[in-house]
Protein backbone atom coordinates (compact mmCIF):
# COMPACT_ATOMS: atom_id res chain seq x y z
CA UNK A 1 0.00 0.00 0.00
CA UNK A 2 1.48 3.35 -0.97
CA UNK A 3 1.99 6.50 1.58
CA UNK A 4 -0.93 8.32 -0.18
CA UNK A 5 -3.25 5.31 0.14
CA UNK A 6 -2.59 5.11 3.82
CA UNK A 7 -3.04 8.88 4.19
CA UNK A 8 -6.08 8.69 2.54
CA UNK A 9 -7.53 5.67 4.17
CA UNK A 10 -8.30 3.70 0.86
CA UNK A 11 -7.66 0.00 1.56
CA UNK A 12 -6.80 -0.77 -1.97
CA UNK A 13 -7.31 -3.49 -3.76
CA UNK A 14 -5.29 -5.85 -1.38
CA UNK A 15 -6.81 -5.26 1.72
CA UNK A 16 -10.02 -7.10 1.04
CA UNK A 17 -12.69 -4.59 1.28
CA UNK A 18 -16.13 -5.73 1.15
CA UNK A 19 -17.13 -3.08 -1.12
CA UNK A 20 -19.08 -4.57 -4.48
CA UNK A 21 -20.07 -3.18 -7.58
CA UNK A 22 -23.17 -4.67 -9.34
CA UNK A 23 -22.42 -5.54 -13.11
CA UNK A 24 -23.58 -3.25 -15.43
CA UNK A 25 -26.01 -5.92 -17.15
CA UNK A 26 -27.57 -6.30 -13.68
CA UNK A 27 -28.80 -2.30 -12.87
CA UNK A 28 -29.85 -2.06 -16.41
CA UNK A 29 -32.19 -4.27 -15.92
CA UNK A 30 -33.84 -3.66 -12.93
CA UNK A 31 -33.62 -0.15 -14.02
CA UNK A 32 -35.60 -1.39 -17.27
CA UNK A 33 -38.18 -3.17 -14.74
CA UNK A 34 -38.90 -0.53 -12.63
CA UNK A 35 -39.45 1.80 -15.33
CA UNK A 36 -41.41 -0.83 -17.21
CA UNK A 37 -43.58 -1.42 -14.11
CA UNK A 38 -44.31 2.30 -12.87
CA UNK A 39 -45.22 2.67 -16.72
CA UNK A 40 -47.99 0.00 -16.66
CA UNK A 41 -49.59 1.36 -13.44
CA UNK A 42 -49.66 4.71 -14.53
CA UNK A 43 -51.61 3.51 -18.15
CA UNK A 44 -53.58 1.20 -16.03
CA UNK A 45 -54.39 4.30 -13.52
CA UNK A 46 -55.45 6.51 -16.82
CA UNK A 47 -57.52 3.47 -18.31
CA UNK A 48 -59.54 3.27 -14.79
CA UNK A 49 -59.82 6.79 -14.61
CA UNK A 50 -61.32 6.83 -18.56
CA UNK A 51 -63.61 4.22 -18.10
CA UNK A 52 -61.45 2.01 -20.77
CA UNK A 53 -62.51 -1.82 -20.18
CA UNK A 54 -64.97 -3.65 -17.66
CA UNK A 55 -65.34 -4.81 -14.12
CA UNK A 56 -64.25 -8.15 -13.50
CA UNK A 57 -66.25 -9.48 -10.57
CA UNK A 58 -68.97 -11.57 -10.34
CA UNK A 59 -70.48 -9.74 -7.37
CA UNK A 60 -70.83 -6.22 -7.32
CA UNK A 61 -72.44 -4.11 -3.91
CA UNK A 62 -75.15 -1.95 -3.93
CA UNK A 63 -77.11 -0.14 -1.17
CA UNK A 64 -80.61 -0.10 -1.24
CA UNK A 65 -83.23 1.23 1.34
CA UNK A 66 -80.55 1.47 3.49
CA UNK A 67 -79.06 -2.50 3.40
CA UNK A 68 -76.61 -3.23 1.64
CA UNK A 69 -76.77 -6.58 -1.40
CA UNK A 70 -74.62 -8.39 -3.13
CA UNK A 71 -75.82 -8.01 -7.01
CA UNK A 72 -74.37 -9.83 -10.32
CA UNK A 73 -72.32 -8.20 -12.35
CA UNK A 74 -73.34 -8.37 -16.35
CA UNK A 75 -70.23 -7.96 -17.88
CA UNK A 76 -68.56 -10.49 -15.44
CA UNK A 77 -68.10 -13.41 -18.49
CA UNK A 78 -66.69 -10.93 -20.92
CA UNK A 79 -62.88 -11.57 -20.04
CA UNK A 80 -63.82 -15.45 -20.74
CA UNK A 81 -65.96 -15.37 -23.72
CA UNK A 82 -65.59 -11.52 -25.43
CA UNK A 83 -68.65 -9.13 -25.15
CA UNK A 84 -70.40 -10.96 -28.63
CA UNK A 85 -70.75 -14.81 -26.83
CA UNK A 86 -70.75 -13.14 -23.32
CA UNK A 87 -73.72 -14.83 -21.37
CA UNK A 88 -74.96 -12.39 -18.94
CA UNK A 89 -75.92 -14.02 -15.17
CA UNK A 90 -79.45 -14.61 -13.76
CA UNK A 91 -80.62 -11.57 -11.47
CA UNK A 92 -79.32 -11.47 -7.83
CA UNK A 93 -79.76 -9.60 -4.77
CA UNK A 94 -78.12 -11.19 -2.04
CA UNK A 95 -78.33 -9.60 1.40
CA UNK A 96 -74.34 -9.13 2.44
CA UNK A 97 -75.74 -9.91 6.08
CA UNK A 98 -77.42 -13.38 6.08
CA UNK A 99 -80.66 -13.32 7.86
CA UNK A 100 -80.28 -15.53 11.33
CA UNK A 101 -81.66 -18.97 11.12
CA UNK A 102 -81.61 -18.88 6.78
CA UNK A 103 -80.13 -21.41 5.33
CA UNK A 104 -78.57 -20.17 2.06
CA UNK A 105 -77.28 -22.63 -0.59
CA UNK A 106 -75.30 -21.76 -3.89
CA UNK A 107 -76.02 -23.73 -6.70
CA UNK A 108 -73.14 -23.50 -9.49
CA UNK A 109 -73.53 -25.36 -13.18
CA UNK A 110 -74.28 -24.63 -16.60
CA UNK A 111 -77.38 -25.12 -18.75
CA UNK A 112 -78.91 -27.75 -16.99
CA UNK A 113 -78.31 -26.68 -13.28
CA UNK A 114 -79.90 -22.95 -14.78
CA UNK A 115 -83.18 -24.65 -16.41
CA UNK A 116 -82.21 -23.23 -20.36
CA UNK A 117 -84.36 -22.23 -21.52
CA UNK A 118 -87.06 -21.44 -18.57
CA UNK A 119 -84.69 -21.31 -15.44
CA UNK A 120 -88.35 -20.85 -13.33
CA UNK A 121 -88.77 -24.48 -13.73
CA UNK A 122 -85.17 -25.98 -13.47
CA UNK A 123 -83.30 -27.44 -10.97
CA UNK A 124 -82.81 -24.64 -8.58
CA UNK A 125 -86.45 -24.29 -8.76
CA UNK A 126 -87.11 -28.12 -8.04
CA UNK A 127 -84.63 -27.65 -5.23
CA UNK A 128 -86.58 -24.95 -3.76
CA UNK A 129 -89.65 -26.85 -3.62
CA UNK A 130 -88.88 -29.91 -2.27
CA UNK A 131 -86.36 -28.29 1.01
CA UNK A 132 -89.34 -26.25 1.64
CA UNK A 133 -92.07 -29.31 1.82
CA UNK A 134 -89.62 -31.22 3.58
CA UNK A 135 -88.54 -28.62 6.40
CA UNK A 136 -91.53 -26.52 6.76
CA UNK A 137 -90.72 -23.23 8.52
CA UNK A 138 -87.13 -23.18 7.77
CA UNK A 139 -86.05 -20.23 5.86
CA UNK A 140 -84.39 -21.16 2.61
CA UNK A 141 -82.56 -18.90 0.15
CA UNK A 142 -81.02 -20.38 -2.62
CA UNK A 143 -78.79 -18.44 -4.96
CA UNK A 144 -78.36 -19.80 -9.05
CA UNK A 145 -75.67 -19.07 -10.39
CA UNK A 146 -76.06 -21.53 -12.98
CA UNK A 147 -74.98 -20.33 -16.37
CA UNK A 148 -75.63 -21.32 -19.59
CA UNK A 149 -72.36 -22.89 -21.78
CA UNK A 150 -69.86 -22.37 -18.90
CA UNK A 151 -67.29 -24.89 -17.41
CA UNK A 152 -65.21 -25.55 -14.87
CA UNK A 153 -62.56 -22.71 -15.74
CA UNK A 154 -65.23 -20.15 -15.10
CA UNK A 155 -66.99 -22.03 -12.30
CA UNK A 156 -63.28 -22.53 -10.41
CA UNK A 157 -63.02 -18.57 -10.84
CA UNK A 158 -66.52 -18.09 -9.37
CA UNK A 159 -67.14 -20.10 -6.36
CA UNK A 160 -63.68 -18.54 -5.34
CA UNK A 161 -65.50 -14.85 -5.26
CA UNK A 162 -68.97 -16.97 -3.77
CA UNK A 163 -67.24 -17.43 -0.57
CA UNK A 164 -67.98 -14.06 0.49
CA UNK A 165 -71.79 -15.17 0.65
CA UNK A 166 -70.77 -17.85 3.91
CA UNK A 167 -73.40 -20.37 2.36
CA UNK A 168 -73.81 -23.57 4.40
CA UNK A 169 -74.65 -25.53 1.50
CA UNK A 170 -73.06 -25.72 -2.14
CA UNK A 171 -74.26 -27.58 -5.13
CA UNK A 172 -72.19 -28.45 -7.80
CA UNK A 173 -74.19 -29.56 -10.66
CA UNK A 174 -71.20 -29.67 -13.79
CA UNK A 175 -69.38 -31.37 -16.25
CA UNK A 176 -71.06 -31.71 -19.42
CA UNK A 177 -69.51 -28.91 -20.74
CA UNK A 178 -66.00 -29.64 -20.07
CA UNK A 179 -64.97 -30.54 -23.58
CA UNK A 180 -66.94 -28.08 -25.44
CA UNK A 181 -67.15 -25.42 -23.15
CA UNK A 182 -65.01 -22.14 -23.19
CA UNK A 183 -61.61 -23.07 -23.26
CA UNK A 184 -62.32 -26.58 -23.81
CA UNK A 185 -60.59 -29.16 -26.36
CA UNK A 186 -63.15 -28.85 -28.52
CA UNK A 187 -63.75 -25.00 -28.86
CA UNK A 188 -62.32 -21.63 -30.75
CA UNK A 189 -62.19 -20.80 -26.98
CA UNK A 190 -59.28 -22.68 -26.79
CA UNK A 191 -56.62 -19.83 -28.06
CA UNK A 192 -53.96 -22.04 -29.53
CA UNK A 193 -52.69 -23.02 -25.92
CA UNK A 194 -53.80 -26.79 -26.39
CA UNK A 195 -55.93 -26.37 -23.28
CA UNK A 196 -53.40 -25.72 -20.79
CA UNK A 197 -54.78 -24.82 -17.93
CA UNK A 198 -51.63 -22.92 -17.09
CA UNK A 199 -51.68 -20.57 -20.24
CA UNK A 200 -55.52 -20.32 -19.91
CA UNK A 201 -55.39 -19.16 -16.21
CA UNK A 202 -52.63 -16.63 -16.85
CA UNK A 203 -54.47 -15.14 -19.70
CA UNK A 204 -57.48 -14.69 -17.89
CA UNK A 205 -55.58 -12.90 -14.89
CA UNK A 206 -53.75 -11.07 -17.06
CA UNK A 207 -57.59 -9.72 -18.39
CA UNK A 208 -57.95 -8.42 -14.84
CA UNK A 209 -55.91 -5.53 -16.07
CA UNK A 210 -57.67 -2.71 -18.22
CA UNK A 211 -54.76 -2.17 -20.20
CA UNK A 212 -54.60 -5.73 -21.16
CA UNK A 213 -58.80 -5.59 -21.48
CA UNK A 214 -57.68 -2.96 -24.10
CA UNK A 215 -55.08 -4.52 -26.38
CA UNK A 216 -57.04 -7.79 -26.07
CA UNK A 217 -59.73 -5.72 -28.03
CA UNK A 218 -57.87 -4.12 -30.34
CA UNK A 219 -56.30 -7.79 -31.04
CA UNK A 220 -59.72 -9.12 -31.55
CA UNK A 221 -60.63 -6.37 -33.83
CA UNK A 222 -57.67 -6.94 -36.37
CA UNK A 223 -58.31 -10.52 -35.96
CA UNK A 224 -62.13 -9.57 -36.77
CA UNK A 225 -61.04 -7.77 -40.45
CA UNK A 226 -61.87 -10.35 -43.41
CA UNK A 227 -60.15 -10.64 -46.58
CA UNK A 228 -62.60 -7.76 -47.89
CA UNK A 229 -62.57 -5.57 -45.16
CA UNK A 230 -65.47 -7.33 -43.66
CA UNK A 231 -66.08 -8.13 -39.85
CA UNK A 232 -65.60 -11.72 -39.02
CA UNK A 233 -65.60 -13.77 -35.49
CA UNK A 234 -62.97 -15.58 -34.43
CA UNK A 235 -63.88 -17.12 -31.02
CA UNK A 236 -62.48 -14.39 -29.38
CA UNK A 237 -63.18 -11.07 -28.28
CA UNK A 238 -65.53 -8.04 -29.74
CA UNK A 239 -67.18 -7.81 -33.28
CA UNK A 240 -68.80 -4.94 -34.40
Amino acid sequence: MSEEQKASGDPGPESGGTGRRFPAWLLAVVGFSSLALVAFVVFELVCRLCGVGYDTRLLVSVQENGKSYWRENPQFFWRYMGREMARTPLPQRILKEKPGGTLRIVLLGESAALGDPEPAYGFGRFLDVQLRELFPGQEIEIVNMATTAINSHLIRDMAHELTKLEADIWVAYVGNNEFVGPYGPATVFNGGVHGSPNWIRLGLWMRHFRLAQLLDEWIARLRSIGPEGTRIWGGHGNVF
